[in-house]
């Protein structure tokens, strides 16, 4: 892992006043996503890219006829 600058602990600490979080909560769930994710830092997780379709994708497919032309 990198090493927090200033500027990097101010913006963690903006982002989790903002979530409505404590700051050791937000470093906790980024730890979680980049476990999950297979990555080791924030940047690598920016360019992660799945392999493979969601299983939902798949399964949703059939239905996609409904979204296709309705305006939001």
């Amino acid at each position: 892992m990198s090493t927090a600058t200033p500027q990097k602990f101010e913006f963690q600490a903006e982002i989790a006043h903002r979530l409505g979080v404590t700051l050791a909560g937000a470093k906790y769930h980024v730890s979680e996503i980049l476990s999950k994710l297979g990555v080791q830092s924030r940047e690598e997780a920016a360019r992660w890219q799945p392999t493979e379709r969601p299983w939902w994708a798949t399964a949703l497919a059939p239905f996609a006829w409904l979204w296709r032309g309705r305006s939001v």
